[in-house]
């Protein structure tokens, strides 16, 4: 992981997508034949670019395992309307036991449950939240930009 966001390449082989995605090489032949990771084709074979792998590693691993892994290099990584903070909500009791057993079905934290279900909450928003936050649509965009 780190060595995808600290020691970037402008494409990777196969071979070297796996390495990085913790895959198999035929797991990452399989998802390029069933069009999950798109490619480019190259006189030496295809390469897929960074921005899929980089996607594909931010779907796949919490964004605080991320930026654990990164350290203090995250800061030149990761834009900071992007990077974790703390917020604090008061909420009926019946809603927080919700939200954990949710996460627990689905084997995440409840901050990534969260986060999941507000980045859904700022698609349907995104046209006035982007009138109104600086950098709020390269925000959700991002590793992809």
């Amino acid at each position: 992981m780190r060595r995808v966001f600290l020691a970037r390449q402008d494409s990777y082989t196969p071979a070297e997508s796996a390495k990085v995605l913790g895959w198999t090489p035929s797991e990452v032949k399989r998802a390029i034949e069933a069009g999950i990771v798109a490619v480019t084709p190259e006189d030496s074979g295809v390469r897929i670019a960074w921005r899929e792998i980089a996607v594909m590693l931010t779907e796949r691993y919490p964004q605080a395992e991320i930026e654990s892994a990164l350290g203090p290099a995250m800061a030149s990584v990761v834009p900071e309307a992007v990077r974790l903070t703390e917020l604090r909500v008061r909420i009926p009791r019946y809603q927080v036991v919700m939200l954990a057993k949710l996460a627990g079905r689905e084997g995440i934290s409840v901050d990534e449950l969260m986060s999941r279900h507000l980045l859904d909450l700022a698609g349907s928003e995104v046209d006035w939240l982007r009138r109104r936050i600086r950098g709020f649509e390269a925000a959700m965009r991002w590793p992809e930009e």
